[in-house]
């Protein structure tokens, strides 16, 4: 059976933290782009998780300009959806890119843009939960103004630290069976974006060393790797620490843990 590496991350048994590196052993970097600092999920009518989702696709199709965007949002549609829904997913992605091209930057997109962009990130939700559930009500003008700021603050974060040479790239184990892509794989940092109120927790620790030791890239190895970092718009902060600092031990570990999963 195939396992996520998101979901082994949350394994705390067969990845207990005291094997591994602690939390505090990140360093946090604050980028203070616009000095806003902290924006509060509570101010936004739209639900943190589908939020999260929402920026990840903006910053693939509006600041990376990804083909692949959209993929999990059509694999759901086409695996669950109906033929008005397929039909509606396919409109709403040609308004949404027609909005994106007539505007030069993110605050020049329109309202409208934003709420298409909720519609399609609702169909990457219901990949990930098998539950479509179709988008309520519009972002409210606060809503909109933290998401822009949001990605004004990953587009600052890309200047500062390299633009990605892998969006989605892969990790997995010899025979595959423990898989995942992560977000972004930049010339020598593997950044994952978490758009949360928290800045570090035990599982994501997890989630970037096993991207790290199960890295599957074309364009770079592991060797060359410095950095894993968690990037963070709601705080403008990125949480990384160097790749030399971990102990060889824990990153044998985790490997091993890994491939012991994949062969049961």
């Amino acid at each position: 059976m195939k396992i996520n590496i998101s979901s082994l991350a949350k394994n705390a048994k067969l990845l207990p933290s005291k094997k591994l590196i602690p939390s505090r052993d990140f360093k946090i970097k604050k980028l203070d782009h616009d000095c806003q600092g902290y924006l509060d999920f509570r101010q936004e009518n739209i639900g943190p998780s589908l939020t999260g989702t929402a920026i990840d696709y903006l910053t693939r199709s509006f600041l990376l300009h990804d083909p692949d965007a959209y993929r999990l949002a059509i694999a759901a549609v086409n695996l669950i959806g109906t033929d008005k829904q397929k039909q509606d997913l396919r409109e709403d992605i040609l308004a949404y890119e027609d909005l994106t091209n007539k505007a030069d930057n993110i605050v020049d997109l329109s309202d409208d843009a934003f709420y298409l962009i909720l519609k399609i990130s609702a169909w990457e939700e219901a990949f990930r939960c098998g539950q479509y559930l179709p988008i309520e009500q519009r972002p409210s003008k606060q809503t909109i103004k933290q998401y822009t700021l949001m990605i004004e603050r990953t587009s600052n974060f890309f200047k500062k630290y390299g633009q990605p040479i892998e969006i989605g790239y892969l990790s997995y184990t010899e025979n595959g069976q423990v898989n995942g892509d992560g977000d972004y794989l930049l010339p020598k940092i593997i950044v994952d974006m978490k758009v949360s109120k928290r800045m570090m927790t035990a599982d994501w620790v997890r989630q970037l060393l096993l991207y790290y030791v199960l890295l599957r890239s074309k364009k770079v190895t592991t060797d060359e790797i410095e950095k894993l970092m968690i990037f963070n718009p709601r705080y403008d902060q990125a949480a990384y620490v160097n790749v030399k600092d971990i102990d060889y031990n824990v990153l044998d570990f985790v490997l091993d843990q890994a491939e012991y999963v994949s062969k049961l």
